[in-house]
């Protein structure tokens, strides 16, 4: 909201630009939290597959990040989505991520074999 515009509203123009604002910046905040999560769960995952990779002859290390061989499809949750949709990407994603997870997990079982 510029000055001119801040000077030229009524208090109800100014609470509905405030309201937008906090909306934005807890959208933000999530986003960036579901960010963390998902990076710290990465994070977890190679450091499993490292342990692995030391305890057992057979587990390896993988010489590429996880996601690069197969692709996993990228998701975004958007203001102007509804909340049942905004719902469904959340699971989408979830199932994705498990998805990796299962893959990684079962390429370790099979080499510890």
């Amino acid at each position: 909201m510029s000055k001119k515009e801040f000077f030229h509203s009524t208090p109800n123009d100014i609470d509905v630009f405030i309201d937008q604002y906090d909306k934005l910046k807890k959208y933000e905040a999530e986003a960036n939290f579901e960010r963390m999560k998902y990076s710290a769960w990465l994070t977890g995952l190679y450091v499993r597959t490292a342990v692995a990779s030391v305890l057992s002859k057979k587990a390896k290390y993988p010489k590429k990040p996880f996601g690069e061989e197969e692709q996993v499809q990228h998701i975004e949750v958007t203001e102007d989505m509804s909340e049942e949709e905004k719902q469904k990407a959340r699971e989408e994603f979830t199932k994705n991520m498990m998805d990796l997870f299962i893959h990684s997990n079962s390429n370790l079982a099979d080499e510890s074999e």
